[in-house]
């Protein structure tokens, strides 16, 4: 499958998220219908005012195959939370511990009385960092190549319920206009655009086997 999007200087950098591109996935996460639901954790139960003790789902791995443990958590979060201002906005500054190989113990700074929506935030993607600083996440699909402007990524035989073929290898392009979005979609160059603007729609809407789809753009990237 051929993706490409139209670079948006508002958007920062959540048209490269790591989630919306199957690639990465957090504690929590929220489901289509707008619910705070378990991902990678199964429960996050308040110890104090500014303690929270959360407990990792068996069986998830990373995608060479390493389990995903605490002690991997605590140091991804761990570092995002002090280099990411993004990852302090709800409880400040954080602190994560790995108490057992599948809990983990998070201290705040500022307490919060719904830890699972913070886990769920789009900063808090889970990795683990690998020898010559390479990073690793548990999502669907695995980061094959990653260059400025493309991502080719290929499925994750290590993510629950593998079906091979099941999934496509995927290349994600990033174009500078959407008119360039608009002619490569139109000329079968790629099999999906996202963030076209709203004219391509009287262009698209006559190209056989291609659909045009609105919808608001909004914090849905932090999904």
């Amino acid at each position: 499958m051929r993706f490409s999007y139209r670079s948006d200087p508002a958007q920062g950098s959540t048209g490269w998220a790591l989630v919306s591109h199957g690639v990465g996935e957090k504690l929590f996460t929220v489901d289509s219908t707008d619910t705070v639901v378990p991902q990678l954790a199964t429960t996050a139960v308040r110890a104090s005012t500014n303690e929270w003790t959360v407990t990792l789902a068996a069986g998830r791995f990373f995608s060479d195959g390493s389990a995903v443990t605490a002690a991997d958590v605590a140091a991804s979060l761990g570092r995002t939370n002090a280099d990411n201002n993004a990852a302090q906005s709800s409880c400040g500054v954080m602190t994560f511990t790995a108490t057992n190989p599948t809990t983990l113990s998070i201290t705040t700074t500022v307490p919060t009385p719904v830890m699972m929506s913070v886990l769920a935030e789009w900063a808090f993607v889970v990795y683990k960092t690998l020898p010559g600083d390479t990073r690793i996440f548990t999502g669907p699909y695995a980061i094959q190549t990653l260059a400025a402007d493309s991502l080719s990524a290929v499925p994750n035989t290590y993510y629950p319920n593998y079906a091979e073929g099941e999934r496509l290898p995927l290349l994600i392009t990033r174009s500078s206009s959407g008119p360039a979005c608009t002619t490569a979609l139109s000329n079968n160059e790629i099999d999906l655009a996202f963030n076209l603007p709203s004219g391509s729609a009287s262009t698209l809407n006559w190209v056989d086997d291609v659909t045009v789809k609105s919808y608001p753009v909004g914090y849905q990237y932090m999904m």
